[in-house]
C-alpha cells in the first residue's frame, strides 16, 4: 500500500511577514538613494541658481565650479593704502566668491577705516570685486602731542601728520584748541571749542568766504583768524560770529582796495560780538603802525606767532574748503 504526501499549505501569516519585510527594505533602500541625489545635486542646483543670479547681474556667464575670486580691485583711494583696504575687507584672491557678503565687507572696512566716508562692493564680472571708497576730506589741523591731527568737517579725528614745521602746510590751521585726546575716528576738541569751531566753519562756507589760513582760539573770548598770510581778523567771543563774518566779507574787499591787494595788518570787529549797534565799528591797521601787540597765552608746545608779525607763508595759498 502506498503513502501520498499532500503538500502543508503556506502559512498565511509567514507571507504577510515576509513581505512587509520585503516593503521596509525597498522603502529604505529608496530613501537612502533619493537622499545621496540631494546631496548631490542640491550643491550643483545652488550653484545654478547663484550663477544665474550673478550673469543677471554682471551680464556675464559663469561655469560650474570656477568660484575663486580671481581678481580685487581698489578705486578712490588718494590717501588710504589699498593693502590697508584689502585687509580690511577680508576678501582674499581664491575666496569663493558664493560664500561672499558684500555688505559684511563693506562694514568691516568702515568700522576699521575711519578715513573712510563711504564704501561699496561692485562685481563688473562674478569673480572680480571692485571697492570703491570715498575718503573723508580733512578740514582743518589741530596740534596734538607733537603732531597734526587732521580733522574732517565733523570735527572728528581722521588722521595725523607728521609735524615738521610750525604751521600745518595746505589746510586749515586751528591754533589752540582744547582737544580730548581721542582715538582716530572719535571727536577731537572738548565740546564748547568744537561748537564754536563748527559754527565759524558753517559761517566761513555760507558767506563763501575762502583764504582763511588760522583761527586762533587760545582764548574763547578773543577770537581771530587769519586771511591769505595778510590779515588778522579779531573777532571777539563767540556771541554773535555770524553777524561778524558777515561785515568781515563786506569790508575786507574795501580794505584791499583802500591798502592794496597785498595789504597787511589787523582787522578789527570784534565791536560787532556784542548787541550794542552803537559801539560797532571796523578799525584796519597796517603791520607797519601797530606798536604793542596784544598777546594771549598759548600752549606752550605748541608755536604761536605773536600779533602784528607776518604770518609765515607756507608753499600754496591756504583754503578754508
Amino acid at each position: 500500500m502506498s503513502v501520498t504526501r499532500i503538500p502543508r499549505k503556506p502559512n498565511q501569516k509567514e507571507n504577510v511577514g515576509l513581505r512587509r519585510f520585503l516593503t521596509t527594505v525597498a522603502l529604505f533602500v529608496a530613501i537612502l538613494v533619493v537622499v545621496a541625489l540631494i546631496i548631490h545635486f542640491y550643491p550643483l542646483a545652488k550653484v545654478r541658481r547663484a550663477e544665474q543670479e550673478l550673469m543677471q547681474q554682471t551680464g556675464q556667464s559663469v561655469s560650474v565650479g570656477s568660484t575663486g575670486i580671481k581678481e580685487i580691485r581698489v578705486s578712490g583711494n588718494d590717501h588710504l593704502p589699498t593693502e590697508t583696504i584689502l585687509a580690511a575687507s577680508g576678501l582674499q584672491v581664491g575666496q569663493n566668491f558664493m560664500t561672499v557678503s558684500k555688505s559684511a565687507a563693506e562694514q568691516n572696512i568702515l568700522a576699521l577705516c575711519p578715513y573712510l566716508k563711504s564704501v561699496k562692493i561692485t562685481t563688473p564680472s562674478a569673480d572680480v570685486f571692485v571697492i570703491e571708497v570715498t575718503e573723508k576730506t580733512a578740514v582743518c589741523a589741530v596740534y596734538d602731542n607733537g603732531r597734526w591731527a587732521l580733522l574732517d568737517d565733523t570735527l572728528h579725528t581722521i588722521g595725523y601728520r607728521e609735524m615738521t614745521a610750525d604751521t600745518p602746510d595746505r589746510i586749515l590751521y586751528v591754533r589752540g584748541a582744547k582737544t580730548t585726546g581721542g582715538k582716530l575716528g572719535e571727536a577731537a576738541l572738548e565740546p564748547r571749542t568744537a561748537a564754536i569751531l563748527q559754527q565759524l566753519l558753517t559761517e566761513l562756507r555760507t558767506q563763501q568766504i575762502t583764504g582763511i589760513c588760522e583761527i586762533d582760539m587760545t582764548s574763547l573770548t578773543h577770537l581771530t583768524m587769519v586771511w591769505n598770510h595778510q590779515i588778522r581778523v579779531k573777532l571777539g567771543d563767540d556771541s554773535n560770529l555770524t553777524y561778524e563774518l558777515r561785515v568781515f566779507a563786506g569790508t575786507l574787499p574795501q580794505v584791499l582796495s583802500d591798502y592794496g591787494k597785498h595789504a597787511k595788518g589787523v582787522l578789527d570787529i570784534s565791536s560787532y560780538s556784542d548787541d550794542n549797534k552803537e559801539n560797532n565799528q571796523v578799525i584796519f591797521t597796517p603791520t607797519d603802525y601797530i606798536r604793542e601787540p596784544d598777546s594771549f597765552p598759548v600752549e606752550p608746545t605748541e608755536p604761536s606767532v605773536p600779533e602784528g608779525e607776518e604770518v609765515p607763508e607756507s608753499e600754496e595759498e591756504t583754503g578754508e574748503e
